[in-house]
């Protein structure tokens, strides 16, 4: 796996197209699925406008609290 924390796209994505290839994803509330989406990262202090934050479990803090 890779160290770096942060993805940015070359071009925006709607949110509804990403989650299309998540499993388990359903259906969006509405407008959520036309939010653009810029960069992806796992570090929230990385997190610039557009971003999606995907907060995971780690040793020492939670990123999910």
């Amino acid at each position: 796996m890779s160290s770096t924390v942060r993805q940015e796209a070359e071009s925006e994505m709607p949110f509804g197209v990403l989650m299309q290839h998540v499993n388990g994803a359903g259906d969006l509330p509405g407008g959520l699925a036309d939010t653009r989406v810029r960069g992806i990262t796992l570090d929230s202090r990385l997190i610039r406008p557009g971003d999606l934050f995907i907060a995971i479990p780690g040793h020492d803090s939670d990123g999910r609290r």
